[in-house]
């Protein structure tokens, strides 16, 4: 059996009401604060990613990089057009094309596709009521094997965390 992975879910910090499209709005001031404070709180979770997949809208891209700088992280993530949109059995399938050498994977992405992601991903075991994912909000769960072998209810939600505690 291979030794479980690590992925991190998470949603784009606040963003700007409005913009020149959906896709172009970019984080709000608390926003990037927000990014900053989970950036401090992912790392501080022992959380290092060896590869990432973010969504190709503006404001995801943004808390990326204010998580990644907060964090320490040096690596390029992967940005995606498909999951800016993506429904939850996309992501899912975006996510099982992750390199097998990867062990810990990092998605920053939208709602509602990320908490229902983490909801069907979930065995069970959680066990603390709802996912409640506010912008900024990360999930991380252990993997227990391949990531092309990533089955809903075959994850264990470790840690759920929201920049406002």
């Amino acid at each position: 059996m291979t030794e479980a992975r690590r992925l991190v879910l998470m949603r784009h910090a606040t963003a700007e009401s409005a913009g020149a499209g959906d896709s172009a709005r970019a984080l709000a001031p608390r926003g990037v604060r927000e990014a900053g404070w989970m950036g401090t709180w992912l790392s501080g979770q022992g959380v290092r990613p060896d590869a990432a997949l973010v969504s190709a809208a503006r404001r995801a891209q943004q808390t990326w990089r204010g998580v990644a700088g907060s964090a320490g992280w040096q690596i390029v993530p992967q940005i995606s057009e498909a999951l800016y949109s993506a429904s939850a059995e996309t992501a899912l399938d975006l996510i099982r094309d992750t390199d097998a050498t990867a062990r810990t994977f990092l998605v920053v992405g939208h709602n509602p596709t990320l908490s229902m992601l983490v909801h069907q991903l979930d065995d069970g075991t959680w066990g603390r009521g709802s996912y409640g994912f506010e912008p900024g909000t990360a999930a991380i769960l252990e993997v227990p094997g391949d990531w092309s072998e990533l089955a809903y209810a075959g994850c264990r939600v470790v840690a759920l965390h929201g920049p406002t505690g």
